[in-house]
């Protein structure tokens, strides 16, 4: 069950690192300046935009269309109605001190140095940063906390919404614990999971942003009473983007099977096959008697002819029957 807000045992003044163009980061910082509102001894006193990635980018204007469109359809809890906004936008709604460190680096000693200056900071907030907390960053405060898409120890590391849609688990986690040197091994302060279903990669970062959220007034409350957390345990995997890489390119067709193909456009939302010297950035699969007008036929590794047909840059695989 979740909880409301709790009573907490001490002060807390917060920094918060995060993304503009994470969403996790949008929902997570906004839920945190709307918690300050209501408890009085917690207080964000900055959020740090630490994002490498450019906001007017196209790439960037894809993702906010996207998100909107999806935003949109949503009829249920606290998904409706989602204002997609920039940390900075959100600094000026909340009156909040916003920091942009050189290039964008978590780690830059301007985080940091002043940090003694401002009384009472002493709990940093990391909320869609995917860059690693160094040993002067992490002893600047008295305790980070980073909020996690996996559930650990299973699923350390990049890309963990992926990878558990990918091994057909039927919940994917998150998880809120403290941030120490090595990637995701602190202790844990707190667990939970959405249903995958059949839903989209990106709905489920949503519902899980969305859920995670609404977990933070216990979250916080347990930081103020200096809750230690409880340690990992279980089997430790840890994913890189290069493992992600490897599951989306495809060198030898013939040496994966059908349901192996489905299972990772399903995940990662694309592979790359390279067929005569050639790669194809395929982004679909689908059935039908014949193929397509100018395809090419592959042969997957249990037998099942394949058409791969390509048009503006991108690729299609249709199954034979």
């Amino acid at each position: 069950m979740i909880v409301k807000n709790e009573p907490l045992g001490e002060p807390i003044n917060a920094v918060i690192f995060g993304g503009s163009n994470v969403t996790k980061s949008l929902i997570l910082t906004k839920a945190a300046l709307e918690l300050a509102r209501s408890v009085e001894q917690f207080n964000v006193v900055r959020i740090c935009e630490t994002s490498r990635t450019g906001m007017h980018s196209p790439a960037r204007r894809a993702l906010r269309r996207a998100m909107q469109r999806l935003v949109k359809v949503a009829d249920d809890g606290p998904l409706v109605d989602r204002p997609l906004m920039t940390l900075k936008g959100l600094t000026r709604r909340y009156r909040v001190e916003f920091c942009t460190p050189p290039n964008r680096m978590a780690n830059h000693p301007s985080v940091y140095s002043d940090l003694p200056k401002t009384k009472g900071i002493n709990l940093a907030l990391c909320f869609g940063c995917s860059q690693l907390f160094g040993p002067q960053l992490l002893d600047a405060f008295d305790a980070c906390v980073n909020l996690h898409d996996g559930a650990l120890p299973a699923y350390r590391g990049r890309l963990v919404t992926q990878w558990s849609v990918y091994h057909g688990e039927t919940q994917s986690g998150f998880t809120y614990h403290y941030m120490v040197s090595e990637v995701d091994a602190g202790r844990v302060l707190l667990q939970d999971s959405v249903p995958i279903g059949d839903k989209s990669i990106s709905r489920l970062q949503l519902e899980k942003s969305d859920r995670s959220s609404l977990h933070l007034p216990r979250v916080i409350a347990a930081i103020g009473r200096r809750d230690l957390g409880v340690p990992q345990e279980g089997e430790v995997k840890i994913y890189t983007k290069s493992d992600a890489r490897e599951m989306i390119r495809i060198e030898e067709f013939s040496e994966i099977s059908l349901d192996e193909v489905r299972r990772r456009l399903r995940a990662f939302g694309r592979i790359q096959v390279k067929f005569q010297g050639k790669d194809y950035r395929v982004v679909s699969l689908r059935n039908a008697r014949q193929p397509a007008s100018g395809s090419r036929v592959l042969t997957t590794r249990d037998g099942v002819m394949v058409g791969l047909s390509a048009r503006l840059g991108q690729a299609v695989l249709t199954r034979l029957s």
